[in-house]
Formats: structure tokens, C-alpha cells, sequence
């Protein structure tokens, strides 16, 4: 059990997928989790990896916010100075816009 909670901790430090850690990772994923100071904390780190999904929307300017709703498996955003909200699926094409709302 133990082997198996190290395996999973090396690979979440792991964050270039090389297999290996280098002494800026590992001490970059203490101060991220607050370890540094001996804080014990759960560990919360997100792991990204590669996508093709490209965001071809043009933009009018640039996303102030988004968010991801797992329970309907779509994206909202909204731009910078803009009153809508828009709504797209995770592979970025289009779903809808909700605006003027206040």
C-alpha cells in the first residue's frame, strides 16, 4: 500500500512526464502544497496533459473567465468588457450565447 501511495505521489510531482524528477520539481510541488513548512495537506494538484483542442473562436477580446460544468459537459466564458456569456462544447466548437442580462 504504501508502494503504490509513493508510485502515485512520484507520478503527481512528475509534472513533464519524464520519469524521472529533477530538484526544481520537487521542491517547486512542496512549496505548491505548502509543505515547505511542514504543513501536512492533501494533495490537490491538477494534472494537465497534452490536448489537440484548439480554440479557434475569434475572440473580441480576451477571456476574463472560464469555467468548466462537469454536470453538462460544457465550457462558459466570458470576454473582457463584453455582456455575454458564452457557452461552448469541451471540443470548443460553439453551443450558445446568453446575453444582454444584467
Amino acid at each position: 500500500h504504501l508502494i503504490a501511495q509513493m508510485v502515485d505521489l512520484f507520478e503527481m510531482i512528475d509534472i513533464n512526464g519524464k520519469s524521472s524528477l529533477s530538484w526544481e520539481e520537487f521542491t517547486a510541488f512542496l512549496v505548491d502544497q505548502g509543505m515547505a513548512q511542514d504543513v501536512p495537506r492533501e494533495f490537490n494538484t491538477i494534472r494537465f496533459t497534452h490536448s489537440n483542442v484548439r480554440d479557434d473562436i475569434v475572440h473580441q477580446s480576451y477571456c476574463e473567465k472560464a469555467i468548466y460544468f462537469k454536470q453538462y459537459d460544457k465550457i462558459a466564458y466570458v470576454e473582457q468588457g463584453s455582456r455575454s456569456l458564452k457557452i461552448c462544447n469541451p471540443d470548443m466548437t460553439p453551443f450558445t450565447e446568453l446575453s444582454d442580462f444584467t
